[in-house]
């Protein structure tokens, strides 16, 4: 069964900060006299230093999708090999789904409502949980409408989506509609990065 997630060797050793998604990372100039980063593959360095600004996201623990990465990196699948990034030992895999949260996370967790999360019901049933809930999938990915939305909002789709991800896979969140509460996890970022609120109407 391939590993959940991958992380940078060492990568805690090196990195000032301890919490998710920093604003910088540092990168030591001794890199460049590291024999086995020497004799990577061009790309491999590239994705290697892509994987660091990933790794910082989320506590070191980067989702081991080879689409999602490719499409945060900016490079095409068939070009992105691990292989000799294992083998150089700076990548380690892992099935932990350990994950802190961001302030703004606990916010989102502890404020938000995700439409559609329960059904309309007689209120002598009660309420139980909407038919049809699941865990979030490989196969997710952020829509057309997500990205449109993401563009209105001012919102960068593309790190909110590994976020709400590994959020989702941390705490066993499960949906009916993974768009709608994407959607919502879009507007709390916008909200919480000082946007404009009258934009999730």
């Amino acid at each position: 069964m391939p590993q959940k997630f991958l992380s940078i060797k060492n990568f805690d050793r090196y990195q000032h900060f301890k919490k998710a998604s920093p604003p910088w990372i540092k990168l030591y100039r001794s890199t460049l006299d590291d024999r086995e980063f020497i004799n990577l593959p061009t790309t491999a360095k590239y994705v290697y230093l892509g994987l660091l600004i990933l790794a910082s996201e989320g506590c070191n623990k980067v989702f081991n999708d080879h689409s999602w990465i490719s499409h945060r990196l900016a490079i095409k699948v068939s070009e992105l090999d691990l292989k000799p990034l294992y083998k150089a030992g700076f990548l380690v895999a892992s099935e932990s789904t350990v994950y802190r949260e961001t302030i703004s996370q606990r916010r989102d967790r502890e404020e938000t409502e995700i439409e559609g999360e329960r059904e309309e019901i007689p209120t002598h049933v009660g309420l139980r949980p909407l038919r049809g809930k699941r865990s979030i999938a490989e196969e997710d990915k952020p829509t057309e409408k997500n990205f449109a939305y993401g563009q209105r909002l001012g919102v960068d789709v593309g790190p909110e989506w590994g976020k709400f991800y590994n959020y989702c896979l941390a705490h066993d969140k499960r949906y009916a509609n993974f768009e709608a509460a994407f959607r919502n996890w879009l507007a709390n970022a916008n909200t919480f990065k000082g946007g404009d609120s009258r934009a999730m109407r």
